[in-house]
């Protein structure tokens, strides 16, 4: 795994697509070189098809040929083949990391799929999603912002006291999803705490390059 080489990977994206990003991210918060090539994922191509059979981003080409889709394992790949100081020392705080990496995926996901349901007709959506997704926003960033408003008595801004993490790009990246595709939710008045992380890991250069057109 340590010989695997992420310098000048292809990464195939779709600019707004939350997954893509948190890939993105963390491959310029590494100083890794890579290539991007956008694709509708909406409107796939036989392109991104012989890539990714599931027609779906992140997808990534490894300079060695091998093709890695799916976030979670693009990132599960870079996270082994190099040491990196956004992967916590110790084994406890690395699987409270994957844990709120989970959540906010999870959020990412259901957003996602809120935004598939309102491009439907009318008659055609699932209330029941709406639903759902106000469910999961609160309780994902109460349960986030309690623990921001614990480290920020402590001193620190963002999830864990040793630094950045990925579960901080990730939340980073999650939030302005939520902006981009339900801005009717108002998180920012009632979770101080997030909104203060927010409003600092986005002046980030990894996110100021990254950030989704609207």
């Amino acid at each position: 795994m340590n010989e695997i080489s992420f310098q000048e990977c292809r990464l195939f994206i779709s600019l707004r697509s939350p997954f893509a990003r948190r890939v993105r991210v963390a491959l310029i918060e590494h100083e890794i070189s890579f290539i991007e090539v956008v694709h509708d994922v909406l409107n796939p191509t036989q392109a991104l098809f012989q890539i990714n059979p599931l027609g779906r981003v992140p997808a990534l080409e490894l300079s060695s040929g091998e093709v890695l889709i799916d976030s979670n394992l693009i990132l599960q790949v870079l996270y082994k083949s190099q040491k990196s100081p956004f992967l916590p020392d110790q084994i406890k705080e690395q699987l409270e990391m994957y844990g709120w990496m989970a959540l906010f995926v999870g959020l990412m996901e259901k957003t996602v799929e809120y935004f598939l349901d309102s491009q439907r007709s009318t008659e055609r959506r699932d209330p029941e999603v709406r639903i759902e997704l106000n469910q999961i926003i609160e309780r994902v960033l109460s349960l986030t912002e309690a623990k921001l408003s614990q480290q920020n008595h402590l001193g620190v801004s963002n999830l864990f006291q040793g630094g950045l993490t990925q579960a901080d790009f990730d939340l980073g990246v999650a939030l302005e999803y939520l902006l981009l595709r339900y801005p009717q939710i108002e998180w920012m008045e009632h979770y101080p705490s997030l909104k203060i992380f927010f409003m600092k890991i986005q002046t980030r250069e990894s996110f100021l390059k990254t950030k989704p057109p609207h």
